[in-house]
């Protein structure tokens, strides 16, 4: 009765483990699905996302050009190397070209089968248009080309017509390019001045056939497909693999059979549904989204269910195999183990009461041929072990008097001004990734002995070690009234001690380490903070939090050192500072001005003190709205220290500006969305 007993509870088992884990592969398969849409889109969005921005640069750039004119030969030869510069490192682009509204004249460059790049040209009111190519080679020079007997009016094609009819950039639905390509186009009509009509239109080429080649390359499931649609379910993009008239079928069956859900679906929201077509069973999913300029398209994901199920039948009937045989062995072994189990188990038992009491048995524990029982009674021995050399230093009632009141221990904090030190390994990752977990160990270890002793030597009180990194607390629980100026004077010695330590680091073949430090002067509430059975001495507050982001932000701006003005200012004039931005940290309203401790105002370069101040006059006139100016300065910068992370920062936030001027409330303030 037993065994049959057993045999059915095992039958039981089995099939909700099969119901189970079939429901678990369909989420888990609608979950696959999703994913496949949300890095397909990411992938277009990489691709094509940047298409208006592209094309007004561009734009920009052409009417930098001396005598902007459509009749001079010379202009349009410059625009056309300006189009050709970008084709050329814009290498998902095959095409960027100019055609003119009152002329059709239509001119640019291209990337023909064999990557090199085409000029061409053509004009309506010569040769009846007839296109004109000569291929550009990498040092500039214009080689005659082979040109088509195919006449050219930029007026009549396509992407022409849409852009001028629309007067905002566009988007055409796929069609076949000049060179017989298929792909799409982005437009751009160009205005002299916002209220004037276009004068013509920008056109950029992108081919479908990477997207193509992307899609094959994804391969969601042995026999599963990814497809782009446009907004109605037509097929843009199929991937290039065997069966593909199969999947296009299936594809067709279930969107028809599942339209409504189809139409219906949010933009960036994946829907699925399951359809059965010739007998098999599939599961389809499908995101909108949309890119700028009105381009809608679909990511459609189709996947035979047999693909992930099957698993599920083998492994139902792989259990229901075992569930027999293990049947017989249970009954056999069952009450011999239980034996073999339960006389250590009572003696660890017995054991474990006299060490609640602090009366430690002197006899070891009995050995069992159970690996866990085992481990369990050798544990028990290390902690008798522990505690009898506990008790030396400790009295015996004592600890007795302890375990028998457990008293709790005391919870409190108090506000103080604080200033807070973090510290974080640079490149940790990197440096990690390829080492053992020993090497890494020692690593860490060297780094953190560094640092500790920094902090203490400083006066200061490593409040916990955060993985690769150190959060310590100057001006508690001890006072320190120049708190500020020791953790400066602590994170400079970090850098000077890890620097020191990199020649022994060398001879030992290992790489040099360097540290990202971030300091914050403000409130924040000290004490123990726990609960009553677990408690530790540390600080919390906005405080804190700000500073765990500036350690972050270091790493955007490229500083060793990053602090804030409040500790500038209560550190005193014996340090050399370099202004770095004015920031609203993410998750913080209120912006904060940033400063990098460049070191002691006394051991200053001179060269570093020019660049200090040519890097704070260029960010004064970035504050003041001059960003041309602004640009200018960075510039310099970067072209005297192509590493300097701040002045590229600074350059792009100028471009990004000149092109989309901040509203007139801007205080300069940038607003950090990630931490």
């Amino acid at each position: 009765m037993l065994s049959v007993l057993f045999l059915g509870t095992i039958a039981i088992l089995a099939t909700t483990a099969f119901f189970m884990a079939r429901a678990s592969l369909r989420s888990l398969t609608t979950a696959h699905c999703v994913s496949v849409c949300r890095a397909v889109t990411r992938q277009v969005e990489s691709l094509l996302g940047n298409a208006s921005l592209t094309l007004e640069e561009i734009s920009a750039l052409a009417h930098e050009e001396p005598t902007p004119s459509i009749a001079d030969p010379l202009w349009r030869k410059r625009i056309s190397r300006i189009f050709a510069e970008r084709l050329r490192w814009r290498r998902h682009l095959s095409g960027i070209y100019w055609g003119d509204a009152a002329t059709g004249v239509f001119f640019g460059a291209r990337r023909d089968d064999d990557k090199k790049i085409l000029l061409v040209e053509a004009d309506p009111a010569r040769d009846g248009g007839v296109q004109h190519l000569r291929s550009l080679t990498p040092d500039g020079r214009l080689l005659p080309q082979p040109s088509p007997d195919r006449k050219m009016d930029a007026r009549a094609r396509p992407w022409f017509q849409r852009a001028m009819q629309a007067g905002v950039f566009v988007w055409t639905a796929p069609y076949d390019f000049i060179d017989g390509r298929r792909g799409i186009t982005a437009a751009l009509p160009v205005r002299p001045t916002p209220i004037e009509p276009p004068i013509g239109v920008l056109g950029a080429d992108f081919p479908l056939s990477s997207l193509a080649s992307y899609l094959a390359q994804l391969k969601p499931s042995p026999n599963g497909s990814v497809f782009l649609l446009d907004e109605v379910g037509r097929i843009v993009v199929s991937p290039s693999q065997p069966g593909l008239h199969r999947a296009i079928a299936t594809l067709d069956d279930a969107l028809s059979e599942n339209r409504d859900a189809f139409s219906d679906a949010p933009v960036g929201q994946p829907v699925s549904f399951a359809s059965e077509f010739e007998g098999a069973y599939y599961r389809t999913t499908v995101s909108h989204f949309e890119i700028a300029g009105g381009l809608r398209w679909n990511v459609a994901v189709i996947l035979p269910s047999s693909d992930f199920l099957n698993a599920a039948y083998h492994n139902a009937a792989v259990s229901l195999l075992f569930a027999l045989i293990a049947l017989v062995a249970t009954l056999v072994l069952a009450t011999l183990i239980s034996r073999k189990i339960s006389a250590p188990l009572n003696h660890l038992s017995r054991a474990l009461e006299g060490i609640g009491e602090f009366r430690i048995p002197a006899d070891p524990s009995p050995r069992s041929f159970v690996r866990e029982v085992s481990v369990i009674g050798e544990s028990v021995d290390r902690m008798k072990s522990s505690l009898r050399s506990f008790g030396k230093y400790v009295p015996a009632d004592i600890v007795r008097d302890i375990l028998r009141t457990s008293r709790a221990a005391q919870l409190g904090g108090e506000s103080r001004t604080l200033t807070i030190f973090l510290s974080d390994l640079r490149d940790f990752t990197r440096l990690s990734e390829p080492r053992a977990a020993d090497e890494v160990v020692a690593m860490v270890s060297d780094y953190l002995e560094v640092v500790t002793a920094a902090v203490h030597g400083g006066g200061g009180v490593v409040d916990k070690y955060l993985g690769d990194g150190v959060l310590a607390l100057f001006n508690a629980p001890n006072c320190l009234p120049d708190h500020a100026a020791r953790a400066c004077l602590v994170a400079l010695d970090v850098q000077r001690r890890l620097a020191d330590l990199a020649p022994s680091r060398a001879m030992r073949r290992l790489p040099p380490l360097a540290a990202r430090i971030a300091l914050h002067t403000g409130e924040a509430v000290v004490g123990n903070i726990g609960t009553t059975e677990r408690f530790a001495y540390t600080a919390l507050g906005d405080a804190v939090n700000l500073t765990s982001r500036l350690e972050s932000l270091s790493k955007v701006y490229g500083v060793s050192i990053l602090a804030t003005e409040s500790v500038r200012r209560a550190a005193g004039a014996r340090f050399a500072w370099r202004a770095v931005d004015r920031a609203a940290v993410y998750g913080r309203q209120a912006a904060v001005d940033l400063f990098e401790l460049l070191g002691e105002e006394s051991a200053l370069s001179d060269d570093a003190r020019r660049e200090r101040d040519l890097f704070e006059r260029a960010l004064r006139d970035y504050f003041a709205r001059r960003f041309e100016r602004a640009a200018e300065g960075f510039a310099e910068i970067a072209k005297r220290r192509p590493d300097h992370a701040s002045a590229q920062l600074f350059g792009e936030r100028c471009a990004q500006f000149l092109a989309h001027p901040p509203p007139d409330d801007w205080d300069g303030a940038y607003v950090f969305e990630r931490k």
